[in-house]
């Protein structure tokens, strides 16, 4: 039995794969170059819903105003909000592996004096430049 797919679902003929690094320049760069150039119909960005916020957080290399990381900025949402929705989600075990998560790639981004995920950013701007349909994974 094969799975269910819409009447107008059409099985793309490329996919492809672009392997990044959240404190990288050079993964910034590749981003936009490589949606530029492909102009894909569907831009697929390893964020679950909870985080997809950070695609939106302003940071020194976009024409944005800065917002410095915290440990909190990962969820793109204000403290409370984010351990609501760790919590409901998966329960105290997900809260401690958030707030892990958090720390950690905070103290990485400011030992590297980086914003954390500018990658994601530029792949949500370059999807609204193109017209691409955005997709969580």
């Amino acid at each position: 039995m094969s799975a269910w797919q819409p009447p107008d679902f059409k099985e793309p003929e490329d996919v492809w794969i672009l392997g990044t690094s959240h404190l990288s320049p050079e993964s910034v760069a590749n981003v936009e170059r490589v949606l530029r150039t492909v102009g894909p119909d569907n831009v697929v960005v390893e964020l679950c819903r909870s985080r997809a916020g950070i695609m939106y957080v302003p940071s020194d290399v976009s024409d944005e105003p800065l917002v410095k990381s915290n440990m909190f900025s990962l969820g793109g949402a204000k403290f409370f909000g984010a351990v609501n929705r760790s919590i409901n989600l998966g329960g105290q075990s997900a809260l401690a592996l958030r707030l892990l998560l958090a720390v950690f790639s905070s103290k990485i981004s400011s030992e590297a004096n980086r914003p954390f995920g500018e990658e994601f950013r530029a792949a949500r701007r370059v999807v609204e430049d193109i017209g691409a349909q955005l997709v969580l994974a």
